[in-house]
């Protein structure tokens, strides 16, 4: 479903980054662990990837291995 709602678009809500994208994708650091099968879902994929390229999004998650 989430892979769908991203599908056009670069954010959830509007045009804009919002506290939306940060509290759904905050799970996205654990996906390994938590064994999410998010491989195949592009939309996800590009989303987390624009939220990487974001210095205060990537920063409290370098050095989780």
């Amino acid at each position: 479903m989430l892979d769908e709602t991203l599908a056009g678009r670069t954010w959830l809500v509007g045009d804009r980054l919002s506290y939306a994208d940060f509290r759904v994708a905050s799970v996205l650091p654990f996906a390994a662990e938590a064994r999410l099968p998010l491989d195949g879902y592009r939309h996800i994929e590009d989303w987390h990837a624009r939220l990487m390229d974001l210095d205060a999004w990537r920063s409290p998650f370098e050095g989780l291995d």
